[in-house]
């Protein structure tokens, strides 16, 4: 599930999409396990300008919170 949540309203947007694998980053040094890889992949990160989006809930272009996450694993 990939979420989007706005800073403005905290209005949240759900995608989902099937998968059968994911990609996880391990080449990073503070990553040295199976779970710290499944948290790095599933940290809150702020998008920047480049990336706004329009709220549902408040109508305006804002720049969201992105959070993937496993909702149904395969």
């Amino acid at each position: 599930r990939s979420q989007l949540e706005c800073n403005k309203c905290g209005y949240k947007s759900n995608t989902y999409d099937p998968f059968l694998d994911i990609a996880l980053e391990v080449s990073k040094s503070h990553i040295n396990s199976l779970a710290a890889a499944l948290g790095e992949f599933s940290r809150h990160e702020k998008l920047d300008s480049k990336n706004r989006w329009k709220c549902e809930g408040c109508k305006r272009h804002v720049c969201p919170t992105k959070h993937l996450s496993v909702f149904r694993p395969p």
